[in-house]
């Protein structure tokens, strides 16, 4: 049931991710992205990569794409970093979730759906909204990816590509948040604070998610989560924000918190 469910999927994203030959000129986006110059770096490991991605190895495709991604080593090459993550989304679509790479090829198509929700510049990768939102789906459900999970509960938050639901966007936060992560975790707290249509608020609730996602935030990286849950305490009040934050400390064996 799982593979055949993986195919559906396969076939319904396979022709979108594909690029005409027409469009991507003589040879097609794979031929550009074959012929592109390396950045100089032509070493045995490099090259036994290359071979091992061709040979369909999915750790071997999702290094070449973050080495291109990243310019490890190379000149940065977002199009052919686009290409690997697509040839490893392609040829992986139906991987065994459970599987240690499973993790590998969902990236990817979190990763394809960035390119797809900005586009590639002065390449035939365009931006497609529709696309990405497609790639994340199949992440998020098939995978079960947590960030693809919080990548779509922001698009049906903030109505980008989608009819704005606050109701599904709860959903596929509450999903990610449960995986832990702490980008959903604040987003929720947010929306369970206030509430909103079709969300019910639920103050305690989404001050225990907003604590949560403070004990995990890189205090650089993410300093709007500290920033956020800092606000929402100072409004709640002590007795509220204690609460809260006992609630944090008993989850997840007691999810309920209700003051």
């Amino acid at each position: 049931m799982i593979a055949a469910s993986a195919a559906l999927v396969l076939a319904a994203t396979a022709p979108a991710l594909a690029v005409d030959d027409a469009d991507a000129g003589s040879g097609g986006i794979i031929q550009v992205a074959a012929t592109a110059k390396d950045g100089g770096r032509q070493d045995k490991e490099f090259l036994d990569l290359q071979q091992a991605a061709k040979d369909g190895q999915t750790v071997a495709q999702w290094k070449l794409a973050k080495i291109y991604a990243e310019g490890k080593g190379v000149t940065p090459n977002p199009l052919k970093a686009f290409e690997y993550f697509r040839m490893l989304a392609n040829q992986h679509a139906d991987a065994n979730p459970l599987i240690s790479s499973a993790r590998y090829v969902s990236e990817s198509f979190v990763r394809l759906a960035d390119y797809y929700l900005a586009g590639i510049p002065d390449s035939p990768v365009v931006k497609d909204t529709a696309q990405a939102l497609s790639l994340l789906r199949h992440a998020a459900t098939y995978f079960g990816d947590a960030e693809a999970q919080y990548r779509l509960g922001r698009m049906y938050l903030q109505g980008a590509g989608v009819s704005r639901n606050h109701n599904l966007a709860a959903k596929w936060l509450m999903l990610a948040a449960r995986k832990g992560n702490v980008s959903a975790q604040a987003e929720l707290g947010v929306l369970l604070y206030h509430g909103a249509e079709g969300v019910t608020a639920q103050p305690e609730r989404g001050l225990m998610f907003l604590e949560m996602a403070r004990r995990g935030a890189d205090p650089v990286a993410q300093s709007w989560v500290i920033d956020t849950r800092n606000s929402a305490f100072a409004a709640a009040g002590p007795d509220l924000s204690n609460f809260a934050v006992a609630c944090a400390d008993n989850w997840p064996q007691d999810a309920s918190c209700t003051h």
